[in-house]
């Protein structure tokens, strides 16, 4: 994958939830890098990447593929360059006509709580292809359980002094899905840190 251009694939594994499971992450500069050959097929040829790929399928009970666009404007991001070691991934559907009012809350009510709350980041995305349309995904980042424990708490105290609520308005969202997922460092791809340039 490095040898195909690849700069960064994050992989996680749900720690609380299905334990089978395991997620990528890999940003896209656009949708036109779908129309070119896989990594794999890149560095391997298509012949060759397709029957590696058949070997280790037999791995998967199942596979699913989805397109998510970024959504900066529904999380946060950290100012600390260490990577999160833990994450609740939040998988929300949102019931059909009702994606404007679901953002207005996340904007105007779990955000404010959530930063006061000092939650380390919130990534957040949505669902274009290969999934639930209505369907939103949200990464809230955590250094450890401990912290994780902890955020409950603040979270209900930074709603009660804020005067918002954490909840959102009664038949806005569909579905919702909380799981908690880890890093898996040595199965991931970062760009190496760059060095400070000598004055």
């Amino acid at each position: 994958l490095k040898k195909a251009g690849v700069k960064r694939q994050d992989v996680l594994t749900v720690a609380q939830g299905d334990v089978r499971e395991y997620i990528i992450i890999t940003p896209l500069e656009g949708l036109a890098q779908l129309d070119e050959p896989g990594a794999l097929a890149k560095v391997l040829g298509q012949e060759a990447a397709h029957t590696l790929n058949m070997k280790h399928s037999r791995f998967f009970a199942e596979w699913r593929s989805q397109i998510q666009v970024s959504r900066p404007d529904l999380g946060f991001t950290s100012a600390s360059k260490d990577p999160s070691k833990l994450a609740i991934s939040v998988r929300t559907s949102v019931t059909p006509g009702r994606a404007a009012e679901y953002e207005k809350f996340v904007k105007e009510n779990l955000l404010p709580i959530s930063k006061k709350a000092n939650l380390k980041a919130v990534l957040a995305g949505k669902v274009i292809a290969g999934g639930d349309p209505n369907g939103y995904r949200a990464l809230l980042l955590f250094d450890s359980y401990a912290a994780m424990e902890s955020y409950g708490s603040a979270m209900n105290k930074a709603a009660a002094e804020l005067k918002l609520s954490s909840t959102p308005p009664p038949g806005v969202v569909a579905h919702t899905e909380l799981v908690i997922v880890r890093a898996v460092p040595e199965l991931s791809i970062r760009p190496e840190p760059q060095k400070a340039a000598n004055k």
